[in-house]
């Protein structure tokens, strides 16, 4: 009984751990873009010395925290 036992709860950990990897998937993620950080300047002279462009549209941080 104790054999039956332990084949079971090793078939049922790698039938957890291999479901757990086939959601993490890399096509699950639609929200990813490709994007070129780009060097502004010294952060004295506004606070941020950089921004992202993608598809030729830069986008700034609103606010950073210290």
């Amino acid at each position: 009984m104790k054999v039956k036992m332990k084949l079971f709860s090793v078939f049922l950990m790698c039938f957890i751990l291999f479901t757990a990897i086939n959601r993490c998937s890399d096509h699950d993620n639609n929200n990813l873009v490709n994007g070129v950080v780009v060097y502004l300047g010294s952060p004295a002279a506004d606070g941020c010395g950089w921004a992202i462009n993608i598809n030729s549209k830069v986008y700034k941080p609103i606010e950073l925290q210290e």
